[in-house]
């Protein structure tokens, strides 16, 4: 099954993604998981790079096996990041309110340096009808269970104050990146 890399939409929306090629080295661990990820070939941009890194933490395989057991091994991979063509839109001033509502949900209390180790980014999806949140999904998880609970309820609980001007049916994608919590600020 191939994976899939996306930009946080915090990314696209304030910035035109550069092109590039991460070459990532890493492990796929007997239980599945992935481990030791490490950039093997910059794109040359090193936020393209780190993107590169988190996304890959996010992936789980079915184990590889020799004589019927389970055994770690080595793996590497190639993510390339392609803009779209044009400028991307600027985010409805309604989103950019219900993005740093979320972050600053998300971040209280702080994540430790243990939930934070070997941690990628959990992607929600959020469907808006008529202002109001009425469904919430993770559609790619940390690696932190309790991470993701956390981001999961933040959305379930965004207030209607803030989502009250998002117009009709609409859905939406975030990605909450855990390394840079502490980053996360206001447009």
């Amino acid at each position: 099954m191939p994976h899939e890399c996306r930009a946080s939409r915090y990314v696209a929306a304030k910035w035109k993604l550069p092109n590039g090629t991460t070459a990532v080295g890493f492990e796929i661990s007997a239980d599945g998981s992935v481990a030791n990820v490490s950039v093997i070939q910059s794109s040359g941009d090193p936020d393209l790079d780190q993107m590169s890194v988190d996304c890959v933490k996010t992936w789980r395989y079915a184990p590889a096996t020799k004589d019927g057991v389970a055994v770690a091994v080595p793996w590497k991979t190639a993510i390339v990041w392609k803009s779209l063509p044009g400028r991307p839109p600027s985010p409805p001033a309604h989103w950019i309110a219900i993005v740093l509502a979320l972050q600053k949900c998300a971040k209280t209390p702080a994540p430790t340096d243990d939930q934070l180790k070997n941690t990628g980014a959990t992607w929600l999806a959020i469907q808006f009808d008529q202002g109001k949140v009425v469904d919430v999904s993770v559609l790619t998880a940390s690696g932190n269970p309790d991470l993701d609970a956390r981001a999961l309820n933040c959305a379930k609980t965004l207030s209607s104050d803030l989502t009250g001007d998002v117009p009709g049916k609409e859905k939406d994608e975030l990605a909450f990146t855990w390394r840079d919590y502490r980053l996360w600020r206001t447009w």
